[in-house]
């Protein structure tokens, strides 16, 4: 069984809700899956887009001042002495 893209799950949505599928759909990913921004979508998955999105920019940046972006949420501290 193949997966089915997100922007497909969107546009089955509005085809079973009788809606018109527009050339390019909007949606965004909740913790229901993809869900067309036309629907409710009051549950974001807001991990998703850390995971997916946040942290790999952050981690193309972070990578200069050698650090993980792992490292600046989990309570990395700077030494207070050089050793």
């Amino acid at each position: 069984v193949k997966s089915i893209p997100p922007p497909a799950k969107a546009a089955q949505q509005l085809l079973d809700a009788g809606m018109e599928v527009p050339r390019e759909i909007e949606y965004v990913m909740t913790l229901r899956g993809p869900v067309p921004t036309v629907f409710d979508h009051h549950d974001i998955d807001y991990a998703h887009y850390i995971k997916k999105q946040i942290r790999p920019l952050a981690d193309s940046v972070l990578w200069m001042f050698n650090i993980g972006f792992d490292e600046m949420f989990s309570g990395f501290q700077l030494p207070l002495f050089d050793q």
